[in-house]
């Protein structure tokens, strides 16, 4: 059986100021965006969070994969993430 293929969409630049241009950002769309199974955000190459329902907030969420990631939708088309408190994108 093979591995499904997905679909890697980067995530907005980051921003020179503050350091968080030096790190890349994408969301990983599996097996596609248009039917997407499951959703992750890949950040410098590695999956740190999935998207999921959270039972605590009771919606969608990130969920984070890499302990110490925290992945936050800011505004539509907009994510910040973040590691051990500090925002890196």
């Amino acid at each position: 059986m093979s591995k499904p293929k997905s679909e890697i969409i980067p995530c907005q630049p980051g921003n020179p100021d503050d350091g968080s241009a030096h790190h890349t950002c994408a969301c990983e769309f599996v097996p596609s965006r248009k039917r997407p199974r499951e959703i992750y955000m890949r950040f410098d190459g590695r999956r740190v969070a999935k998207r999921g329902h959270s039972l605590t907030i009771g919606h969608a969420a990130w969920l984070p994969l890499i302990e110490g990631y925290d992945v936050v939708d800011e505004a539509p088309e907009r994510i910040a993430v973040f590691f051990g408190g500090e925002r890196l994108h």
